[in-house]
């Protein structure tokens, strides 16, 4: 749900304003209720490109999950990408770093979690994480594109260190 609601959070962004680094506030509503709340700020600056995105739940999204997370994406202009995750479940704490270096096929993923999951998670299959990418470079790239395209379409192998 989280990376569900901050990539229409990201998509309905104004691509005019929407990388200069101002943070944009969001109240995520369904129907007449309040689900949470997220801040995203996104920056381009010509070699360093980075998202910061916090999400909490809040008014009936909190009554179901009481949930906070913290995330943010860093590229470079050497092509190095960072991922960093702070995630909070009412008592559970997960932290998360991803680090795509660019002559390596495959991220390096550092995982924690403070108590073990009740679900089981279906391994990802080693040959499809090769040539990954995180998962808001096609934000980005959609992003810069869409005042000439006019579109937000585009192919990529994603991978977020988990799943």
């Amino acid at each position: 749900m989280i990376h569900k609601a901050l990539a229409v959070v990201l998509i309905l962004s104004s691509p005019s304003f929407a990388f200069d680094g101002q943070p944009l506030h969001y109240e995520i509503d369904w129907g007449p209720v309040t689900l949470a709340d997220a801040t995203v700020q996104l920056l381009d600056s010509g070699d360093v490109r980075s998202v910061n995105a916090d999400i909490a739940s809040r008014g009936v999204g909190a009554w179901f999950s009481d949930f906070q997370s913290t995330l943010e994406i860093l590229r470079t202009g050497d092509g190095v990408q960072v991922l960093n995750g702070d995630s909070t479940w009412g008592d559970t704490l997960s932290n998360i770093t991803v680090l795509w270096q660019p002559l390596d096929p495959k991220p390096t993923v550092d995982f924690y979690r403070s108590k073990p999951r009740d679900y089981e998670l279906t391994p990802v299959p080693e040959e499809s994480i090769v040539n990954t990418i995180d998962p808001f470079t096609p934000v980005f790239e959609i992003g810069r594109q869409l005042e000439e395209t006019k579109r937000c379409e585009g192919s990529y192998r994603i991978f977020d260190g988990v799943r």
